[in-house]
């Protein structure tokens, strides 16, 4: 469920029918892989990959959500789990596949702040960029 450094708190009805619980989240919490379980109003904040207009790829083990907007300076609050450093290297330790039906929902979310949202699949480049293709509008 990790979309970039982070897990969509809006999407919680998923979590649970996926079946983690708040009980699961404090968890993972306690052994330092996530941050901000009992911390309601946090949130991360995106800003665009690029200076002419708003892009920012959100990618999530082999797909990605890419979210464009006119205004380079727009910027987006999505209420969150933070990942943790500690969290970041524990994903290298395993595959993971992507779960669509929730990257579908977190980029439903992500329109209503007037944002265009695709979704696509993408490959690794290097240690900080990714190349899509197969883009799909939402």
């Amino acid at each position: 469920f990790v979309i970039a450094d982070f897990i969509a708190r809006n999407q919680d009805t998923i979590l649970k029918d996926e079946g983690i619980s708040f009980r699961n989240l404090l968890e993972l919490q306690n052994l330092g892989i996530i941050s901000g379980v009992e911390a309601r109003g946090l949130q991360t904040v995106l800003s665009s990959d690029q200076e002419d207009r708003f892009v920012k790829a959100l990618s999530s083990h082999g797909r990605a959500l890419i979210v464009k907007h006119d205004d380079p300076k727009k910027e987006l609050r999505v209420p969150a789990y933070l990942v943790t450093a500690i969290g970041r290297q524990v994903l290298k330790l395993g595959k993971f596949a992507p779960h669509e039906k929730y990257l579908r929902a977190v980029g439903e979310e992500l329109k209503k702040s007037g944002v265009t949202v695709s979704i696509a699949d993408y490959r690794d480049v290097s240690e900080n960029q990714i190349r899509t293709f197969d883009e799909q509008l939402l």
